[in-house]
């Protein structure tokens, strides 16, 4: 089980150039929360949260672009023993 604890220990490894991508993920679980009467609240389930385009952009532009950097690479499938058939 995740606490608290270990999120905010997360969090704390988080390079400081990500911070305010962390931040804003946040306050999208916040808004989320704030819009949701208490007798929903109980309930588990998929609430989504509607951004203006301009918001969106960024949103898109933070997350996105701190791979920069780091581009995700698809490396060869490579070979894998052929094993005897399942019968």
């Amino acid at each position: 089980m995740i606490t608290k604890n270990l999120l905010k220990a997360q969090i704390d490894r988080i390079p400081y150039e990500y911070i305010d991508v962390i931040y804003k993920i946040i306050q999208a679980f916040e808004n989320i929360t704030d819009n949701i009467d208490e007798k929903k609240r109980k309930k588990p389930g998929l609430y989504t949260q509607n951004y203006n385009k301009k918001e969106w952009l960024e949103f898109l532009n933070d997350t996105y672009g701190c791979f920069k950097n780091d581009p995700i690479k698809r490396w060869d499938q490579g070979e894998f023993e052929i094993r005897e058939t399942i019968q």
